[in-house]
C-alpha cells in the first residue's frame, strides 16, 4: 500500500513540475517585459574599458554650470580628434556637405589634351578630338 502511494506522489511530481516551471517561466518573461529600465547607464555597472567620452559627456550636460547640449559638445570636438590623425582627415558636418561637394559632382570641362609631366615640364601627348555635350 504505502509502495503504491509512492508511485502515485512520484507521477504527479514527474507531471506538475513541468507545468509548474513553465508557468513561473512565463511569468518571469511577463514580468520582465514589463518592467521599465533606465536608458542611462548605472555608474555601477563594470566594464573591461568603460567609454570615456561617453561618461565625460553625461557628466558635463548634467551637471556643467552653463547649458550645453551633448550633440554640440560633439561637433566641436571630431574636428580636433581628427586633426591628430594626418591633414587628409577632416570632418565635413551636414550643413557644408553640399557646399564642398557641388565641385566634385556634374561634368569636368577642359582643353581636350591628354598630357605628362616630365621634369616639370608639361608634354602633351595626345589631343582628344572629340567633346561630349
Amino acid at each position: 500500500m504505502e509502495d503504491t502511494r509512492s508511485k502515485m506522489k512520484n507521477s504527479r511530481f514527474n507531471i506538475y513540475t513541468p507545468i509548474v516551471l513553465a508557468l513561473v517561466l512565463a511569468a518571469g518573461i511577463f514580468i520582465g517585459s514589463r518592467l521599465r529600465f533606465s536608458d542611462k547607464p548605472s555608474n555601477f555597472i563594470f566594464r573591461s574599458e568603460p567609454n570615456k567620452i561617453d561618461m565625460l559627456l553625461d557628466l558635463i550636460e548634467e551637471n556643467y554650470v552653463d547649458t550645453v547640449t551633448k550633440s554640440d559638445l560633439i561637433e566641436k570636438s571630431i574636428p580636433l580628434i581628427l586633426e591628430q590623425l594626418d591633414p587628409h582627415s577632416v570632418y565635413i558636418p551636414a550643413e557644408d556637405l553640399q557646399a564642398v561637394s557641388e565641385p566634385l559632382e556634374g561634368n569636368f570641362e577642359g582643353i581636350g589634351i591628354q598630357f605628362q609631366i616630365i621634369r616639370d615640364s608639361v608634354n602633351v601627348i595626345s589631343t582628344i578630338s572629340t567633346t561630349s555635350d
